[in-house]
């Protein structure tokens, strides 16, 4: 998550805020983070997360941060995706099991 934010921080505007909501739904928790910045196409927003992507408009970074991040949520039961308008923002959500399986964590 702290990757999502970082994404966060670094594209969008600054005195724009970023928000960060948790829930319990059900038996998973939620976390999603918002940023205000320029949105991701919806043709990118599974691409994102695969190894050494990165946005045309990327200034830096390797391409691997979310799909590390994904791949940990991932090998702890859960699920990491985005959400996007363009020119609205990005929300990049991650649903984790609320009770952790034997042999998890």
């Amino acid at each position: 998550m702290l990757n999502a934010l970082a994404n966060a921080h670094r594209h969008t505007p600054a005195g724009t805020r970023i928000t960060v909501a948790g829930r319990l739904d059900g038996d998973e928790v939620r976390v999603a983070i918002r940023d205000r910045g320029p949105g991701i196409p919806e043709a990118e927003l599974e691409a994102v997360f695969a190894r050494f992507h990165r946005l045309a408009a990327a200034t830096s970074g390797s391409g691997l941060g979310l799909a590390i991040a994904r791949g940990i949520v991932e090998l702890h039961g859960g699920r990491m995706w985005a959400e996007s308008r363009p020119g609205e923002g990005v929300t990049f959500h991650v649903a984790l099991p609320a009770h952790l399986e034997e042999g998890r964590g």
